[in-house]
């Protein structure tokens, strides 16, 4: 069976957006047939341990952790993005195993990064889920490549909002944010070259 990921991003000693990662640690295990309590001691002794600076903890786990890893967090400034198609991609579960998604990942040319478009809707990039300024409101995709956990929190605090965004809407936005773990909706907020492939 798959081994299934999480990144959590650990600030100054605190697990961010915990509830979140939690709940889709839970939901995936489920739909992978895992059962029993889940073990996240070993999350938590890691998180005293390292109770200053930002660091990006990430576990593959299964029925319980199975390879977990600690090291500091850098952004990645994403300026351009290559949108790249894949119809019959499926990654609604973290997964360790990212071959597909690095594939694609590796049409982008000389852009940072790919704005990946299923069935002729924006999804993802490689990394995150992406916003886009509409007037006054962020919208994101109504169906992601993968539903994020910071995504769900803006989207229930009401920051957020879905909407199908096609190629040609796409090209109505002047600002794009970037959205993970690491990157709240206002983190990485400018205007990018988006190219399409």
């Amino acid at each position: 069976m798959c081994r299934l990921l999480e990144s959590i991003s650990l600030r100054d000693g605190v697990l961010e957006n915990l509830e979140y990662h939690l709940e889709r640690i839970k939901l995936s295990r489920a739909a992978f047939g895992y059962s029993g309590d889940f073990d996240f001691y070993p999350i938590r002794e890691l998180a005293q341990l390292h109770s200053m600076g930002w660091y990006k903890v990430r576990f593959e786990y299964k029925e319980q952790i199975e390879r977990l890893a600690c090291s500091p967090y850098v952004i990645k400034p994403i300026r351009s993005l290559k949108i790249v198609h894949a119809d019959h991609l499926d990654y609604a579960f973290k997964q360790a195993d990212r071959s597909k998604i690095n594939k694609l990942f590796s049409q982008r040319g000389q852009a940072d990064d790919i704005l990946i478009c299923q069935n002729g809707l924006i999804t993802d990039t490689s990394y995150c889920n992406v916003a886009f300024l509409n007037s006054e409101v962020w919208v994101t995709p109504k169906v992601p490549l993968l539903a994020g956990t910071k995504r769900k929190k803006l989207l229930a605090h009401g920051i957020l909002f879905e909407e199908d965004i096609d190629l040609e809407k796409l090209t109505t936005f002047t600002k794009v944010a970037f959205i993970n773990a690491f990157l709240d909706l206002n983190a990485v907020d400018l205007i990018v070259a988006i190219e399409d492939a």
